[in-house]
């Protein structure tokens, strides 16, 4: 039944008056028109001055008597708010409209199961699905009183569902999934309890696909067979589709582990098959569940398990099923092949990477304008260096770096971020050249003072730079990075919180000292660690290594009642070694990805 013939025939059940029904259409364009906190307190100003003009009785003279309708409609308009305080108060005009039907003469203003779902919809827009449950309970107790109006639908324990899933609630995984279980079986026994159809098991899979977990990539995967089984049977509306196997895919994917990345790429390639011998739109696969499998591969990618290859071959088969299939649906873009190089960036494989940059730029140039390269795109190439420990890897991504400042000036989809410029500067820092990475800090606090708005520099970009002088040997090496930590203080004193200096600020600056052999007063070192003692947040709370180094540093400087006085402290918060068993300290370097792959080789050598 249309919309507006539906309205019409609730408003003839309860005997409206023609000004009551055109009183109910301009609530409902006044929440329309006007969403939001403004079109809800005007809605229910409205409501509350007819029920007003109904309790001293000059509704004779208006012809306006609300119903419950013109209570939806007020409902409807607070859920819209997305607050906990507008729920609330819709929650309220729903106890004021079910104490209003008990008068005499007040029937029509009897809640119906659309007034209990409004309410619902409002706790579930504003994240409070423990306060949807209440409004449910309070549903079942008026059908249970009678109100038959007021029988529970499946409509209202989907909202229940999706509330949970979408809620940052501990443990809205499992309670999505409980009340999915209790309408399976409770439905053939309870007439309160809606049978679940293929939009709840959607919703639950929908929570799996975005958790990280441990265990949902396997429970969306028996969801799946149970829609399956379940479909066999009479009277139930589970079967899985396109999106179904999405949500699927996608949840797999989270899991990070080649396995289940095969796992996704075979109930891809199984939905694939069904789609070609039924032709059923339906289950139609399309470049979304590729790009999911893609992106699965790319995320669990190392040299160990060829991950990125993987990932390529799929890349691979989009080309073939689009050129040679005429598969439209699938053809690659931008995210099928930015995906890609993120799976060769995390393997450190810089080559391979540009590789797939420059196929990617072919398509553009042939004019698919849905491959055209983005920031991303480049920033992952750029980052496949920063982590590849190659000779002249830094020196690489400046160049990809420049390349893309160059080309932003004609196209602002390449302009680089702070994300990109973080990672050209963790080239850097990665071997140990603190002077360069703190030139393209500088060149970042040059665009944002311009107006550059996304080159913001943040407190990673400065931590890696020091991390850069910590491994660096150069007697200026210690006062430069000292210059970092004042600015970061001083950022921080100016407003900015999230420049103040953590717990890897302050263990940088200690290592730069040490690798420098720098010499630095004791109170200098114990202001440091009394700082970072007497607050109580975890990032800036010490660690052992930052007792570690600066017992080192206070060793450099022969203050022996400095270093009683932190090894005591050391002692007293972890219960660790004391100064007298610490060795000398010596720079390590991160073993990046290339680094350990030659380690392997030369082992696999020495074995043959």
């Amino acid at each position: 039944m249309p919309q507006q013939y539906k309205f019409d025939a609730d408003c003839a059940d309860w005997g409206e008056t023609p000004q009551t029904i055109e009183f109910n259409r301009r609530l409902s364009a006044i929440v329309n028109e006007h969403r939001g906190h403004d079109g809800a307190r005007e809605a229910e100003d409205m409501l509350l001055s007819a029920l007003a003009d109904v309790d001293e009785k000059r509704h004779d003279v208006t012809g306006v008597v609300p119903s419950s309708i013109s209570f939806n409609h007020v409902m409807r308009a607070w859920g819209m708010v997305g607050k906990n305080y507008a729920a609330e108060r819709a929650e309220q005009l729903l106890r004021m409209q079910e104490e209003r039907s008990r008068r005499p003469g007040q029937e029509q203003t009897t809640p119906t199961v659309y007034s209990f779902s409004a309410v619902i919809n409002a706790y579930a827009n504003s994240g409070r699905p423990d306060k949807a449950e209440t409004v449910l309970r309070f549903l079942v107790e008026q059908y249970q009183a009678g109100n038959e109006k007021a029988r529970p639908n499946r409509i209202v324990f989907n909202t229940i569902v999706k509330a949970w899933a979408k809620s940052n609630l501990k443990g809205r995984e499992s309670r999505s999934e409980d009340i999915l279980r209790h309408m399976i079986t409770s439905c053939a026994k309870d007439d309160m309890c809606p049978r679940p159809d293929k939009v709840t098991f959607n919703i639950v899979l929908g929570c799996y696909a975005k958790s990280s977990q441990y265990g949902s990539s396997r429970k969306a995967v028996k969801l799946l067979k149970e829609m399956e089984e379940l479909d066999q049977k009479p009277g139930w509306r589970t079967r899985p589709d396109a999106i179904t196997h999405l949500l699927v895919i996608q949840a797999l994917g989270r899991e990070r582990t080649l396995n289940a990345a095969e796992m996704a790429l075979d109930l891809l390639h199984k939905l694939q098959g069904q789609y070609i011998e039924t032709r059923d739109e339906v289950i139609k696969p399309n470049k979304i569940h590729f790009n999911a499998v893609i992106n699965g591969f790319a995320n669990t990618s190392s040299r160990q398990n060829g991950g990125a290859k993987r990932a390529e071959d799929v890349l691979k088969e989009m080309h073939d099923l689009y050129y040679t299939h005429n598969q439209y649906d699938i053809k690659p873009d931008r995210v099928s092949y930015s995906s890609a190089i993120t799976g060769y960036a995390n393997e450190g494989r810089p080559l391979d990477a540009e590789r797939i940059l420059g196929m990617m730029i072919e398509e553009y140039r042939n004019g698919d304008t849905r491959c055209k390269p983005d920031t991303i795109a480049y920033t992952s190439v750029i980052n496949s260096w920063a982590q590849s420990g190659e000779p002249g890897a830094a020196q690489r991504a400046t160049e990809f770096l420049g390349q893309m400042e160059k080309e932003a000036e004609h196209d602002p989809d390449l302009r680089p971020t702070k994300v990109t410029y973080g990672c050209a500067i963790n080239a850097y820092a990665n071997e140990g050249s603190g002077e360069m990475a703190a030139a393209i800090l500088h060149r970042m606090e040059q665009l944002f003072e311009a107006g550059d708005k996304d080159a913001r520099p943040d407190k990673i970009a400065y931590n890696m730079v020091l991390k850069g002088f910590a491994d660096q040997r150069d007697v200026n090496a210690p006062q430069r990075a000292e210059a970092l930590y004042r600015r970061m203080e001083q950022l921080h004193e100016e407003g900015r919180r999230s420049m103040k200096p953590d717990v890897l600020t302050v263990n940088s600056l200690l290592k730069c000292w040490v690798t420098n052999d720098a010499v630095i007063p004791s109170k200098r070192i114990l202001g440091l660690l009394g700082n970072m003692l007497s607050t109580s947040e975890k990032r800036q709370r010490p660690n052992d290594e930052t007792f570690d180094l600066a017992l080192r540093v206070l060793l450099l400087s022969g203050d022996a009642e400095a270093v009683k006085r932190v090894e005591s402290a050391w002692k007293k918060l972890r219960g660790t070694r004391g100064a007298a068993s610490v060795k000398p300290y010596r720079s390590r370097k991160r073993r990046t990805p290339a680094a350990k792959a030659r380690s392997e080789n030369r082992k696999d050598d020495e074995v043959k």
